[in-house]
């Protein structure tokens, strides 16, 4: 059933169309005016942010302050914005954070949902750095190479 697999697709769609059907649908829904009747809950647009973070804390290179709780103070101002301004125009918002350390406490994340506006949902993946074969240049890897973390691929906020 194509329909549990394309929250967007409708059911008249065709098939080879379906997702290029969606974009005058979703382009109408987010501009839709904040002032018009509130969308009901199944037209509502419905987002999906997510947002990388490496480090937690700064680790002082690259001109940071070791220890700088780099997740309060440049990634939450800033997903908090971004989120604020979707749910201000009625749109159903959903965070997936994808972390590069290997925890992140209760009450961090706490935190950060308080942080949100109400109807808000977060996922959080820690320990989340994917794995390639470094010096690669986009060939393949040679028969002794073995698989590297990849931290740089969180490292773009």
């Amino acid at each position: 059933d194509h329909g549990r697999r394309r929250r967007l697709q409708g059911k008249d769609d065709d098939a080879e169309d379906r997702w290029f059907n969606d974009v005058p649908r979703i382009h109408s829904l987010a501009m839709q005016s904040t002032s018009s009747s509130a969308p009901s809950h199944d037209q509502q647009l419905r987002v999906l942010l997510i947002v990388t973070s490496l480090v937690e804390y700064d680790k002082g290179t690259r001109g940071t302050k070791r220890g700088y709780d780099r997740l309060q103070y440049v990634v939450l101002p800033q997903l908090v914005d971004s989120v604020s301004s979707m749910t201000s125009r009625g749109w159903h918002v959903d965070v997936y954070l994808v972390l590069g350390y290997a925890h992140l406490a209760p009450d961090r994340r706490q935190m950060i949902q308080r942080s949100f506006p109400e109807g808000v949902g977060l996922e959080v993946w820690e320990d989340a750095i994917p794995l390639h074969y470094a010096n690669t240049f986009n060939k393949r890897p040679k028969a002794d190479q073995s698989l590297k973390m990849a931290d740089h691929a969180l490292s773009r906020q």
